[in-house]
């Protein structure tokens, strides 16, 4: 069978959480963002044609849980998908919020709420362990106090080390025709409008509307080095934290002149 691990697809961008350091800049969406349900349907169809499995499946943000359709993303992906795991990553703080048809499409489709439990997530538990059990809920906890960092702006990192040590290889995404082995090239945009540079990735992105492409294109792209690994560096921690201003600092381990960002 025609299968890879894992599949990511964001379904909005923006998030109720400020966290410090978010490496997909949710913290920075300058607009609410949603992703549109029928590009997702055609997206999905389309790479089932060219990969006929995904061992697990995730819906995520931005937090997730903030799409006022989650449920029918929930419906289409188990449709096209049967036999994945299905998982929706959010920070927890809407599931006791969550309304009875979207509780329905997690519980009908055996999706799993993937929960990354922050300092407000804790102060919530009670609420959300509630709806967790009284639904019999599919669930983990990721208990959460570190974001890292490994943005080597000055590029200079051996691809190949970077890659070998990655544990964003296994992070693959989909988003509006787009299928990439890492978020860089997406977010790449962001960092790029908030600190005035020109990064660019977009040669490092699949389109999965080429007639040419097969799955051993896909299999082949998500199991080898990408040039932009080389702005990867040795990662460093920061504690998590909630708001303040965006510094350079919270991303980068390396500045463009070879400097080293503490």
């Amino acid at each position: 069978m025609k299968s890879i691990n894992n599949v990511a697809y964001p379904v909005v961008d923006h998030c109720n959480l400020n966290c410090r350091g978010c490496c997909r800049f949710c913290n920075q969406s300058q607009k609410k963002n949603f992703a549109d349900i029928k590009v997702f349907e055609k997206d999905l169809r389309r790479f089932k044609e060219l990969v006929e499995d995904i061992e697990m499946f995730r819906l995520f943000g931005g937090e997730p849980l903030l799409h006022p359709e989650l449920d029918k993303f929930i419906y289409i992906a188990r449709e096209i998908y049967p036999n994945s795991e299905i998982d929706i990553v959010t920070n927890g703080l809407l599931i006791d919020k969550m309304p009875e048809h979207l509780i329905e499409a997690i519980k009908s489709c055996y999706v799993k709420l993937e929960i990354s439990v922050y300092k407000p997530t804790e102060e919530k538990m009670p609420a959300i362990m509630s709806i967790l059990e009284k639904y019999k809920l599919g669930h983990t906890l990721n208990y959460v106090d570190k974001f890292w960092k490994r943005f080597n702006m000055s590029g200079d990192s051996d691809p190949n080390e970077m890659w070998r040590s990655c544990s964003w290889k296994k992070c693959n995404g989909l988003r509006n025709g787009k299928f990439m082995m890492c978020p860089l090239p997406i977010v790449i945009k962001e960092f790029n409008r908030l600190f005035d540079y020109n990064y660019n990735f977009d040669n490092e992105v699949i389109d999965i509307y080429d007639e040419t492409l097969t799955f051993d294109d896909i299999n082949n792209f998500i199991n080898r080095p990408h040039n932009y690994c080389a702005y990867c560096g040795q990662p460093d921690f920061i504690e998590w934290s909630v708001g303040g201003k965006i510094k350079i600092e919270d991303y980068a381990v390396k500045l463009p002149d070879g400097t080293e960002v503490k």
